[in-house]
This record gives C-alpha cells, sequence and structure tokens, in this order.
C-alpha cells in the first residue's frame, strides 16, 4: 500500500517518509544521551538502551559506549511528573539497580537498559 523508491541493481527502497523527511545522520546533544548519535542506515537486529525493545532496523548509536537506540525514542524527555510521586523522575542510561520493580505497574523492570528514577529517593 504504501510508496516507495526502489533500486532494482542494488536492492535499496526508501520509504516516503524518509523521502520527504530524511532523519538527520547524527545528532548533538540529545536528551537520552551525553554523546554524539549517528544514524546506522542498516536492516541490524538491536536491544534499544532507552527502552530495552528489541530493533531491526537504523538505530542511532554512539561508537564510544556501544549506545544503541530507536530513532523514536531519541526524543524521550529527561525528567518527567507522574501523579504517583512527589518527586519529578529522571531518565537515566543505566538503572543500576539488579532487582527492581517499576513503582508503578510492579512488574520486574529490565535493569541493563534505561529507565526512570527519583534520585530524592532512597533505593
Amino acid at each position: 500500500d504504501r510508496l516507495f523508491y526502489h533500486c532494482s541493481s542494488c536492492n535499496f527502497s526508501l520509504d516516503m517518509r524518509c523521502v520527504l523527511h530524511p532523519p538527520p545522520k547524527s545528532l548533538l546533544d540529545v536528551k537520552t544521551h551525553e554523546h554524539t548519535l549517528t544514524l546506522l542506515p542498516r536492516l541490524v537486529s538491536f536491544t534499544c538502551n532507552a527502552c530495552g525493545l528489541n530493533g531491526d532496523r537504523s538505530p542511532y548509536i554512539c561508537v564510544q559506549c556501544d549506545f544503541m537506540i530507536h530513532q523514536d525514542c531519541v526524543g524521550l524527555p529527561r525528567l518527567i511528573n507522574i501523579n504517583r510521586h512527589d518527586h519529578r523522575i529522571s531518565r537515566t542510561s543505566v538503572l543500576g539497580v539488579v532487582n527492581s520493580v517499576c513503582g508503578v505497574c510492579r512488574k520486574k523492570v529490565d535493569w541493563t537498559c534505561g529507565g526512570y528514577t527519583c534520585h530524592k529517593c532512597p533505593g
């Protein structure tokens, strides 16, 4: 259904969204990471370091840290307010608590991926 451009010689395809609004090749000063992120325009399996979900194409990467992130996760806010907690919570790339659970739904959290945490509350 979707329109796209395709080169049969090199088997390269480009959808209309990327034709009209191509993602930037590199990102500086993003809220989700402290280093420059570079677009890796490939089909590649990876686990997003921001959300913990698997991806299969064109992540942004940081070669300094071995950090990979979905294009959609780059814009995650650094600070958020939730009505179930007294303080603002901030985004961190590694939670650092091995056996942690979500404070809202109580499901286990993958501590190796980023998440939101309160730096004012202990533990």
